[in-house]
């Protein structure tokens, strides 16, 4: 099966539980197989416990993705 929505992947600079050069993999599949994928890398020293403490760092991208891709 194809994914056929538009996708975000965010990706946490020292994130060692979902690696960026993991989240840049799922991007690059998902572009290569027809889909849509965008990525966004949060730069935060709290790994993958940044996106319940940066919330202003992943809340901005995500708002934005949500905008560009309201129906």
């Amino acid at each position: 099966a194809r994914i056929s929505a538009q996708v975000l992947v965010v990706g946490i600079s020292s994130d060692i539980l979902y690696p960026t050069y993991q989240q840049k993999q799922i991007q690059q599949t998902i572009n290569e197989t027809g889909g849509s994928c965008e990525y966004f890398e949060i730069d935060s020293p709290h790994g993958h416990d940044a996106f319940l403490i940066n919330l202003d760092q992943v809340g901005k991208p995500v708002a934005t993705f949500l905008q560009k891709h309201a129906l």
